[in-house]
């Protein structure tokens, strides 16, 4: 049979002996005095009747869903310690890494700054748009500015406009790809002395994908460098007798200059300018009157032809040559006739030339209309030039003629 406590006296009971004498309300751990099995008991008595209400469960039952959810609760709290322990693990690794790469930073900063502030160029670091962001202290003496107040400037300020056309064009190389230039700038200093400065520029990496692209710049003073080179570059193309320009100069800017005006539909004009009889009058007179009467021709045509663009060259022998840009047929004319008076009033004896009796010069003179095709070559306007000259010879020398294919005019003077 199923033991029961019905019509039995329980106030004896550990309920009614203690707990209700503490409080009306609660729940205390007991052994079943039916089973013997330990219960939670939970218990009320009303204050108005006494009546004492009692409600329990064994202790496996009441802690058997309770362990169930806190089960799923506790693994559900484990998953999260352990990615919240993968996180910060993950988080102190990248903590680690940004200090060690920060650091390395520091140490190249200072490596760079130690290696730039030691050397006698001037270098320069500055970003994608110019401006700078470090210059060395050797600025002081190569541009005659302190470093302090280039930082935060763009390169390009105060610049001369050709000068910034050089570095934005090697600029925009680097843009495109190249990862060093170099350019040759002329720099005015504060206190108005001129330099020329040469200035490799070089891509550095960019730490992070999304960081623009800088550049380190190195500047050098190369002025006596610079004028050492046009020195010899002025020898290269010079003819030592005359002074004037040699033939090699000559030629490569005649095709220089007929490139220009075909391009902008402008004139070009050519001389050819002959001293008459001039080997006899080495003959006659010894090969060093013949060289000072070349210097004395050469020095009327430079002085005759004064603009700088012009280019008056000996071109063989006692054979000058010129070149008068945007010069149409009139205006070369006036050139070549005034080049050949004034050679006549040298007034330099030369005894094989008569009728004058004195030293003078023949021109031929040919000119590339502004309408010209681009299809005209040096050598057509060359050929035409000494074919004009080889008339004038045959004219009588001491005379301007045109060729044939430029506007016709012959000079009505003849030797006296």
């Amino acid at each position: 049979m199923e033991e029961t406590l019905l019509g039995s006296n329980i106030s004896a009971h550990e309920l009614f002996a203690h707990h209700l004498k503490v409080r009306t309300v609660g729940a205390y751990d007991y052994q079943s005095p039916v089973d013997g099995k330990v219960r939670i008991g939970g218990f009320y008595q009303s204050g108005r009747t006494g009546i004492v209400v009692l409600a329990a469960a064994s202790e496996r039952g009441v802690f058997l869903e309770w362990t169930g959810t806190a089960k799923a609760r506790w693994f559900y709290v484990a998953v999260l310690l352990a990615g919240t322990s993968l996180a910060a693990m993950h988080w102190r690794h990248q903590l680690r890494l940004r200090r060690e790469s920060e650091a390395q930073l520091a140490a190249r900063e200072a490596e760079f700054r130690l290696l730039a502030e030691s050397s006698s160029d001037v270098i320069a670091r500055f970003d994608e748009a110019g401006i700078r962001e470090y210059v060395s202290p050797s600025s002081t003496q190569i541009l005659g500015i302190e470093p302090q107040r280039l930082i935060g400037k763009s390169v390009f300020a105060g610049m001369a406009e050709d000068a910034e056309a050089t570095v934005r064009s090697a600029a925009e190389r680097l843009q495109d790809g190249s990862t060093q230039e170099k350019s040759l700038i002329k720099h005015t200093r504060p206190d108005g002395e001129e330099v020329w400065l040469e200035t490799a520029l070089s891509k550095l990496p960019a730490r992070e994908k999304a960081v623009a692209t800088r550049v380190v710049a190195i500047t050098r003073d190369v002025t006596q460098h610079k004028k050492k080179q046009d020195e010899l570059d002025v020898l290269a193309n010079t003819d030592e007798l005359t002074k004037l320009a040699n033939r090699r100069f000559f030629n490569t800017r005649f095709g220089e200059m007929m490139q220009r005006a075909c391009r902008n539909c402008t004139p070009l004009s050519l001389l050819m300018i002959d001293a008459d009889r001039f080997k006899q009058f080495n003959d006659t007179y010894g090969h060093a009157a013949g060289d000072e009467c070349l210097r004395q021709i050469g020095a009327v045509v430079r002085n005759c032809v004064k603009r700088p663009g012009d280019i008056v060259a000996r071109y063989g022998g006692e054979e000058l040559a010129v070149l008068l840009s945007d010069t149409d047929i009139q205006g070369a004319w006036t050139v070549a006739e005034r080049t050949r008076l004034q050679v006549r009033g040298l007034a330099l004896a030369h005894e094989g030339n008569p009728p004058a009796g004195h030293v003078t010069v023949s021109i031929g003179l040919a000119t590339l209309p502004p309408e010209a095709s681009a299809d005209v070559t040096t050598h057509a306007l060359f050929s035409e030039a000494d074919a004009a000259l080889y008339r004038v010879k045959n004219a009588g020398r001491n005379q301007v003629v045109c060729g044939e294919q430029s506007y016709m005019k012959t000079n009505s003077g003849t030797a006296s």
